[in-house]
């Protein structure tokens, strides 16, 4: 949220998977947007080594990037915004966002075209992520 993207962003899910396992070779906190002294620190002593990680919560909560909170009024402060929903499916808070599929030209999909061919699970998307290491999953 403070950067714009994720940490380990990549082209591909296999490359993305590949700088989280090596985080070490591949973390960058970029120069822009200019982060704040205390922004950064607490970035990059959430993302480092397990055992040198900030992890302890009233370490975390102590970090000068949360100075300003006050931790023991937090949970009966009201809520600066409180949106408007009419029912449990109100989207309207919401940005409109264009699928993907939708914006491509039928030319990309050949002359059938995605409308002709329908999806048995439209929406979702399986990836297993161990198929490549068999050791990764053990069986109980």
């Amino acid at each position: 949220m403070l950067v714009g993207q994720p940490p380990f962003l990549a082209q591909t899910a296999t490359d993305t998977q590949i700088r989280v396992v090596q985080w070490y070779r591949y973390l960058k906190v970029p120069g822009e947007p200019r982060l704040k002294p205390a922004a950064r620190s607490l970035i990059c002593q959430f993302l480092r080594d397990p055992n040198d990680r900030l992890a302890d919560p009233n370490q975390i909560k102590a970090h000068s990037f949360f100075s300003s909170i006050n931790w023991e009024q937090l949970p009966t402060q009201k809520a600066p915004y409180i949106p408007t929903i009419k029912d449990e499916l109100d989207t309207s808070n919401f940005d409109p966002v264009e699928d993907e599929r939708s914006m491509r030209s039928q030319d990309e999909f050949g002359t059938q075209g995605l409308i002709s061919t329908p999806l048995p699970f439209p929406n979702f998307t399986f990836k297993r992520f161990f198929d490549r290491d068999p050791t990764a999953i053990q069986n109980p």
